[in-house]
């Protein structure tokens, strides 16, 4: 499976579970939703890249900010 098909399957599925996660009432699931949304964000990097889209390309580093800090709320 080459890089780009991964990317496609990994973007819609994490995406999903990691705001389902983020709106629970659960102070842990929003933790790994925080997670799961910042292990996808390679993915959305590198496939908006290939893909020239330069504002969701730039978006990208601030959705990589907002679960960092879901992140770093949990853990302080």
């Amino acid at each position: 499976m080459n890089w780009e098909k991964l990317a496609q399957i990994i973007i819609p599925i994490s995406s999903v579970i990691a705001m389902w996660l983020v709106n629970s009432t659960s102070d842990e699931s929003r933790f790994y939703g925080a997670i799961v949304g910042l292990v996808a964000q390679p993915f959305w990097f590198y496939t908006t890249y290939k893909a020239k889209q330069w504002g969701v390309f730039v978006s990208c580093f601030f959705f990589t900010g907002a679960w960092m800090y879901g992140i770093v709320n949990y853990v302080t």
